[in-house]
């Protein structure tokens, strides 16, 4: 096809226009939205999917880039077309993906006081396991004690066979 003798041949033939719409959508997603200099495209994602993607602010800017070349609402007297068609089919995109994720936020429930209660028992442990699985208290001669810095540690004398 050669756009500089036709501009309109995307649009002229049933031949092959799908393929170059969406080939000439992808170019101009990256082209004007993407890199546009007055508006940071992944921040603003960013923004619109932490908060939710509820707000149609990010897909009303979008649009205005698209169709009048600059964001903010007052740039241009021209006006945004399609902008409902448009936000129609990026809520179907979004839905297509399952997105958003529609979840109930956590319910906070308040913290209850600590029980001021005695156990019944002096260590759950015990009350839980059998008398029989409990071990032994350690015999006196394995405890340890903390060292003595003052004392000098013994050294093990050589046994003779």
């Amino acid at each position: 096809i050669d756009f500089c003798a036709n501009p309109e041949a995307i649009c002229a033939s049933e031949e092959g226009t799908e393929e170059m719409r969406w080939i000439t959508g992808f170019f101009e997603w990256v082209e004007r939205i993407q890199s546009y200099p007055d508006w940071d495209y992944i921040y603003n994602l960013q923004t619109f999917v932490d908060q939710g993607m509820k707000d149609d602010s990010f897909i009303d800017t979008v649009s205005s880039i698209l169709t009048r070349g600059c964001h903010s609402p007052d740039c241009s007297y021209l006006e945004v077309t399609m902008r409902e068609e448009r936000k129609e089919n990026f809520k179907t995109v979004l839905g297509i993906f399952g997105l958003p994720e529609i979840t109930k936020p956590p319910t906070l429930s308040s913290t209850q006081k600590p029980s001021t209660q005695k156990p019944l028992t002096s260590s759950p442990v015990k009350s839980i396991l059998p008398p029989t699985m409990l071990l032994p208290p350690p015999a006196p001669s394995m405890t340890l004690s903390q060292p003595n810095p003052s004392m000098p540690l013994s050294q093990p004398t050589p046994s003779m066979p």
